[in-house]
């Protein structure tokens, strides 16, 4: 039975930046999420639909953590203080809107455009099976609109977030800045939540099942690996 707590990050070797603690957590319920998604699409499309974008929603938050530099000052203050001196997770200082103009703000140093295109349809669909279907006063009276989307664009969506991850992890990894060594090692640090360590069982074992650790697991090593060869390249030469 897996205790409360038990993960404590040491840091040996690494420089310490408070966001880094945050971006390995941030990846991994990313990774969680998307590994969710694809196992649930052939259950529940709603619970796949939420999962879909909340990994999308993570993982901006994880480029957020991973590129601090190219963050608006407005939203770097709000980060600072949620932080409380480092010992509180920032996220509730975020919103939902603030990883969109993140990302945005990011495709001028080169991030993908796509990534921030699938957060924006994931939040559609996520919406959609929210609150949907919208009952709307028309001429004849009030109808339901149960067909603004099909489960056909969950598929797309669901489909390309390994791609847009493994895209946007390779900028990450490449973009001048001083965290640019840190992407690699958030990675690598994000393993024991999906496979047992020196802790005992994986740290989301309770709440997901073996088929979804496993899948998150591979998408991150494959992240890692990536990582490290264009952050280290000549080691791996």
């Amino acid at each position: 039975m897996p205790t409360r707590e038990r993960f404590i990050f040491k840091g040996e070797g690494v420089e310490d930046t408070v966001l880094f603690y945050w971006s390995i957590v941030s990846i991994s319920r990313a990774l969680r999420f998307n590994a969710e998604a694809q196992h649930q699409k052939t259950v529940s499309y709603v619970l796949a639909t939420v999962a879909g974008y909340y990994s999308l929603f993570h993982f901006g938050m994880f480029l957020l953590y991973s590129a601090p530099q190219m963050m608006h000052k407005r939203l770097r203050t709000k980060i600072n203080n949620a932080l409380k001196g480092g010992t509180q997770d920032p996220r509730h200082a975020v919103s939902h809107d603030a990883i969109g103009d993140f990302l945005k703000a990011c495709q001028v140093h080169g991030l993908p455009s796509t990534t921030r295109a699938l957060l924006k349809k994931a939040r559609t669909l996520r919406e959609f099976v929210n609150y949907g279907p919208d009952l709307r006063a028309t001429s004849k009276g009030f109808r339901v609109f149960n067909r603004s989307h099909h489960p056909q664009e969950l598929n797309d969506v669901l489909s390309r977030i390994d791609g847009v991850f493994l895209d946007s992890i390779e900028w990450a990894s490449k973009v001048e800045s001083d965290s640019r060594p840190l992407v690699p090692i958030s990675l690598s640090m994000a393993k024991p939540f999906f496979v047992p360590s020196a802790d005992g069982a994986p740290y989301y074992s309770e709440w997901s099942s073996s088929d979804v650790l496993s899948g998150a697991e591979a998408l991150r090593s494959l992240l890692e690996d990536r990582s490290h060869t264009l952050v280290y390249p000549s080691r791996d030469a």
